[in-house]
């Protein structure tokens, strides 16, 4: 595994300016010429250190290690707790996700409520190619969001009446447990 500094250093200096080049030529920002937008990020503790983060007409990033005078914001945290973000941003979930799926064969269906006079719309998840057993769950996206933030139930939520469910429900049950590891409100 690669030295903490290293994972800092591949990070800031050469993974973030590749994002920020590739979101911003997908969703590109208008409005935002002549602004200047800076950004200390802090990492304290052991094998900590510091960059800054320089936003320019929300087209440009250059990152310098060491930080920057005067910063919009700042952010501290534990270098420790970086690194673990970042692991776990990839390793943990890809395992988990891999895990929860690999044997589920169905589909779900997430219909969002959203706003009158909106068109509705769907988003299908089918696992491993089956589309039976199905269930379908609709809630307004808040709803949604409680759910995916862990802040609330499946069970809870469809028994405030918040969530509607049709379709299988041993299906549902199946993927409530085995999604749980990684979505916290699942469980």
């Amino acid at each position: 595994m690669p030295e903490v500094t290293e994972i800092f250093e591949k990070f800031f200096e050469s993974v973030m300016p590749q994002m920020f080049e590739t979101i911003t030529e997908v969703f590109p920002v208008s409005g935002m010429e002549g602004t200047t937008f800076t950004i200390v990020v802090n990492l304290t503790g052991d094998n900590g250190t510091t960059y800054g983060i320089t936003i320019i007409d929300a087209r440009e990033l250059t990152v310098t290690p060491g930080g920057l005078d005067d910063p919009m914001l700042t952010v501290e945290l534990p270098a420790s707790l970086f690194v673990d973000l970042i692991k776990n941003t990839v390793s943990s979930p890809m395992q988990d996700m891999y895990n929860a799926a690999k044997d589920v064969q169905g589909t779900i269906v997430f219909e969002p409520l959203l706003r009158e006079g909106q068109p509705p719309f769907s988003v299908k998840l089918i696992m491993n190619q089956a589309d039976d057993p199905n269930i379908t769950l609709s809630a307004d996206v808040p709803t949604f969001m409680r759910l995916m933030n862990g802040e609330i139930s499946p069970p809870t939520a469809f028994m405030q009446g918040k969530m509607k469910i049709d379709g299988n429900l041993s299906f549902g049950m199946e993927l409530m447990n085995k999604f749980q590891a990684f979505m916290p409100g699942m469980s």
